[in-house]
C-alpha cells in the first residue's frame, strides 16, 4: 500500500516515541528510515483509496454483467 503509520510517519516519533520503521520506506534494508524517505500517506487513507478503487472496478463489472443479463 506504500503507507506509513495510521495517519502518517509522524505517528511513530510523536505518539509512540519510537523511530520510523523500515517498512515505511521503499528500501530493501529492514532498518529504520528517516522522515524524509518515508511514505507520507497514512495507512488509513491508503486503505480507503484502495477500497474505493476496488469497489469502482467491482461496480463496473457488476453493471456490465447486469446489462448482459437484461439483454438475454
Amino acid at each position: 500500500l506504500k503507507c506509513c503509520g495510521v495517519d502518517g510517519p509522524q505517528d511513530f516519533p510523536n505518539q509512540l516515541n519510537v523511530p520510523i520503521p523500515g517498512s515505511c520506506c521503499d528500501r530493501k534494508e529492514p532498518d529504520t528510515c528517516s522522515p524524509l524517505d518515508s511514505y507520507k500517506k497514512g495507512c488509513v487513507i491508503a486503505l480507503e483509496d484502495f477500497f474505493k478503487s476496488a469497489l469502482t472496478v467491482l461496480g463496473g463489472v457488476a453493471l456490465g454483467i447486469a446489462a448482459a443479463e437484461v439483454r438475454n
